[in-house]
């Protein structure tokens, strides 16, 4: 991981103007950190398209991403301007 940070560390993207920043996150580590931080997540209601939830793979194959464990209040949309 710090190898692949150290690679991808200040790289431009295309079309942008800003410069790639990458550092460790000091909140969640690890998996069961990011499924404890999404499962009950609104991201998870089912009114969210499953294209736009957390995803889990393993041997670069998607497996379930566990479902939420308590009820799940739906996002409140807000209307987009194009």
């Amino acid at each position: 991981a710090q190898q692949f940070m150290g690679q991808i560390q200040g790289m431009r993207v295309p079309n942008q103007e800003k410069a790639l920043v990458v550092e460790w996150c000091r909140k969640i580590q690890g998996l069961d950190g990011m499924v404890d931080r999404y499962r009950n997540s609104k991201v998870m209601h089912p009114n969210i398209a499953d294209r736009q939830k957390p995803m889990v793979f393993h041997n670069g194959m998607p497996i379930r991403f566990p479902g939420p464990n308590r009820n799940v209040n739906a996002p409140k949309l807000r209307p987009v301007h194009l």
